[in-house]
């Protein structure tokens, strides 16, 4: 009877130190869910923020070409006139 007795108190002092155990590495687990939890958050802000700035480039772009279109469309239009005869530009030569 002491014997059983024995061997219930290690299987219960196993058990008890499996459980111990296990309890830990959930612990651990759901710290490490955490910390990966936060970095998605992180890294979706930091995608939201990129295409953000991905729309300000493409605005800024779209404004830079058309500012260059206007420019360039000046110059030609001012080399086309140096180049015309005078009577076309209604210039008169000095």
């Amino acid at each position: 009877m002491t014997q059983m007795l024995g061997q219930h108190q290690e299987s219960e002092s196993a058990s008890l130190e499996r459980n111990q155990k296990l309890q830990d590495e959930k612990r651990i687990l759901q710290e490490r869910i955490t910390g990966l939890q936060r970095a998605i958050a992180q890294l979706d802000s930091e995608k939201r923020e990129t295409q953000r700035g991905a729309v300000r480039l493409e605005k800024d772009k779209t404004a830079l070409q058309k500012t260059l279109d206007k420019v360039l469309c000046r110059v030609v239009c001012a080399r086309s006139r140096q180049r015309q005869p005078y009577f076309v530009t209604g210039d008169l030569p000095a």
